[in-house]
């Protein structure tokens, strides 16, 4: 195979490669070994082709001598194991760019560790080194690495942030891209007061991003790093979930990157800060009338802030918006894109202020708005995202009717003002937005009806009101609903009544899409949703008692007014005879359940092994059902058409069989006439029909498609599947267990 390319033999239990068994393969690139047992490489002989090689997870304590002949390869996985070293060997790999290090036991890192890489051009390099590394490490063991560019140094363990920072000594006044050294005190947890000597290392270094989140770190000192070199460089910093206290230099330190351009100093919610003096001492530059521009390099040059958690409600601060109130406060920054103050506790939005510039993304959610001026948010008429849940918006948006808190926010695309309390928008709410806005988020609010206001966004993609205090849909919001055709919606949480007076909102429910876990105040819908037929069909039989009690109550009292001209003897006879009337309908309303037999079976003497085989032992021993057959239970004496109206009167149910030779059957078809009768008397639903043949609706006989709508109806398979067949009898038994 002297063309072959690509060889992949990972996962091979591999113990041993012979001697030059790769020499024949002058065309390959690209070599795969890992994930077996080698314990040598020395006989690995390797075409000086390969480009790509991966060696890892094996058993070796020896590099392979034969690397330094891979003078084309360029990525390249190794393990690292314990007095590793790359050495000489490596020297001649100048096109080595990506390499991945796989530690396999604890080692140590000395300054001649990677010695051997440094003339590969390697840009990009990740100690992921959790859990292996032991104490002490020589502090210039990265200084090998002469063409870095982007590190992550991730040690964990027992090592904490000043651990690694000491470890940056070997990159001394290098200029970086990225440096990521975040997550690195998981184990100790100390808090740590970094002091300026502390920095030494970084303070000569000239890099565009650092990340030191999660780092325990309680004091930064970004006031004395004003004048380092890493200043001028630095152009984002994240120091998330870190618990600095933000006192009055800090702030101004943090001001002082005239270069920065992305700033992440969130914090837990858990663990808020707080910044101690006048945050704005002094920086207000330019007053013109009644307006008041904030501005600065630091300001002007910022593009993405996210400050969420860091507690601004601070004294200072709140004075200097005080007296400030009666002007617009203007912050300039034109290239600011991002701002996240999630549960920052600030008031700023009740103030007549804004971010000057194009913010398209805006997280205030947590701020207190109680009393929120409009012209904040819509001043901000370049967002396109909008957070601005918890933010007490209910008691503005409520009591203000005819304001819409949106206005002019023509690029708005995604809105979340959930858990502000809200119950109703002006019609016009989102007129601004009926373009744009495809996700809005109404959750967790007080919400009973469908607003208005929604039937604008008709380019919605998904609208959440999922936890409001919706019980029941009225048709103004199924209409509304429904002419949102493209529009998901979610309802999940909502305590829905599901009784027959809200059975139009049921039924739409069920023939409806699908609006997420829905629930009732008492119990699971899905069981009313699946069984809607048996459901909508339980309301109409209890509309027509209702109807009919409530018939005679008001005839009765018809009767009662014109008999009062009559003499008392007549009135009290009447009034007596009547009684006796009502009290007998209602005693024969509590009798009817009282049956001889659960089932009369009515079929076709062509079908009686099936009907008194299969179906019988079915009803009769898994059911524990008391059935009523010809054969069984008719009195040989009497009439069979008299023990055919003896048994349907005396069966809760009359199932019927119903075949061709069933519709041939003149028998058949009387017993069917009598049942069709029985029903319209006694007001119930007494029939249940058993199709065992294919026979459409329209050759049924029509004294059954009159009553069709009153019965209930069952298919046979007509396939003999066995999960079919299987399907059948359980909901034959759930027929019977609903009664």
């Amino acid at each position: 195979m002297p063309d072959l390319q690509e060889l992949n033999l990972e996962f091979n239990e591999i113990r041993h490669v012979e001697e030059g068994c790769f020499q024949e393969l002058k065309s390959m690139v690209k070599l795969n070994i890992s994930w077996n047992r080698l314990k040598s490489l020395d006989d690995l002989a390797m075409p000086s082709s390969l480009q790509s090689l991966d060696i890892r997870m094996n058993h070796y304590k020896e590099y392979p001598g034969s690397i330094q002949n891979l003078t084309h390869l360029r990525v390249l996985n190794i393990d690292i194991f314990t007095e590793f070293c790359f050495d000489q060997k490596f020297l001649s790999l100048t096109n080595l760019s990506n390499i991945t290090f796989n530690p396999r036991s604890v080692f140590s890192l000395k300054n001649d560790s990677f010695e051997g890489l440094r003339n590969a051009p390697l840009r990009e390099i990740k100690i992921d080194f959790t859990g292996y590394v032991r104490k002490p490490i020589e502090i210039d063991f990265l200084k090998p690495f002469q063409f870095l560019k982007r590190l992550r140094i991730s040690m964990g363990g027992i090592f904490d942030i000043l651990d690694i920072i000491t470890y940056l000594h070997g990159l001394r006044y290098r200029t970086l891209e990225k440096m990521d050294i975040s997550g690195n005190n998981w184990y100790t947890r100390r808090m740590h007061f970094l002091r300026e000597k502390d920095l030494d290392n970084l303070m000569t270094m000239c890099v565009k991003e650092i990340n030191i989140g999660y780092s325990y770190i309680y004091f930064f000192p970004f006031l004395d790093l004003l004048d380092s070199r890493l200043y001028k460089c630095l152009e984002k910093l994240i120091v998330e979930a870190n618990r600095i206290i933000w006192s009055h230099e800090e702030v101004l330190g943090l001001v002082g990157l005239s270069s920065m351009k992305y700033l992440d100093v969130s914090v837990d919610r858990q663990c808020k800060d707080k910044i101690e003096p006048d945050v704005f001492t002094g920086v207000p530059s330019k007053s013109n009338g009644k307006y008041i521009n904030v501005t600065s390099k630091f300001l002007r040059s910022l593009e993405y802030v996210d400050v969420s958690g860091i507690d601004m409600h601070v004294k200072m601060a709140s004075l200097w918006f005080h007296y400030l109130g009666n002007y617009t406060i203007i912050f300039d920054m034109p290239n600011l894109k991002v701002l996240k103050a999630a549960s920052t506790a600030t008031q700023l939005c009740i103030y007549d202020g804004y971010f000057k510039g194009n913010l398209s993304t805006l997280d205030m959610s947590g701020w207190n708005c109680d009393q929120v001026n409009p012209k904040f948010i819509q001043r901000h008429n370049k967002l396109t995202f909008l957070n601005a849940s918890f933010s007490g918006l209910g008691h503005f948006i409520n009591r203000k009717k005819r304001v819409s808190l949106f206005q002019g926010l023509s690029e708005l695309i995604t809105l979340d003002i959930s858990y502000n309390k809200i119950y109703q928008f002006n019609d016009n709410f989102f007129h601004d937005q009926n373009v744009t806005l495809k996700f809005l988020n109404l959750s967790h609010n007080k919400f009973t009806r469908i607003s208005k206001a929604i039937r604008s966004l008709s380019n919605a993609n998904f609208i959440d009101f999922s936890y409001n205090e919706i019980e029941y849909f009225e048709k103004q919001d199924r209409d509304i609903i429904d002419s949102l055709v493209n529009t998901n919606f979610n309802f999940e949480g909502n305590p829905f009544e599901c009784s027959c007076k809200h059975i139009h909102s049921l039924v739409w429910i069920n023939t409806s899409r699908n609006f997420g876990r829905l629930s009732c105040k008492d119990g699971d819908i899905s069981d009313i949703l699946t069984n809607i037929h048996f459901f909508r069909l339980k309301c109409l039989s209890e509309f027509w008692l209702d109807f009919s009690v409530v018939s005679v109550l008001f005839f009765i009292i018809v009767l009662v007014v014109v008999a009062t001209g009559y003499r008392n003897k007549s009135l009290v006879i009447y009034l007596y005879i009547k009684a006796r009337r009502v009290i007998k309908q209602v005693n024969n309303l509590k009798e009817r359940n009282n049956y001889s037999y659960d089932a009369f079976v009515s079929y076709s003497h062509m079908d009686e092994d099936w009907v008194t085989g299969p179906l019988f032992r079915y009803l009769n021993n898994e059911l524990s059902l008391k059935i009523c057959i010809h054969h069984k239970d008719f009195i040989p004496s009497e009439p069979i058409a008299e023990e055919i109206l003896r048994c349907i009167d005396s069966s809760r149910k009359s199932v019927f069989v119903i075949t061709r030779h069933f519709l041939a059957s003149d028998w058949s078809l009387f017993e069917m006439d009598l049942a069709r009768r029985h029903v319209f008397q006694s007001d119930s639903d007494t029939i249940l029909v058993i199709l065992k043949d294919d026979i459409p609706v329209h050759e049924m006989p029509n004294m059954l498609r009159k009553i069709w709508w009153r019965i209930v109806c069952l298919k046979f398979p007509y396939n003999n599947d066995v999960s079919d067949i299987e399907m059948f009898w359980k909901k034959l038994a759930e027929v019977f267990i609903r009664e």
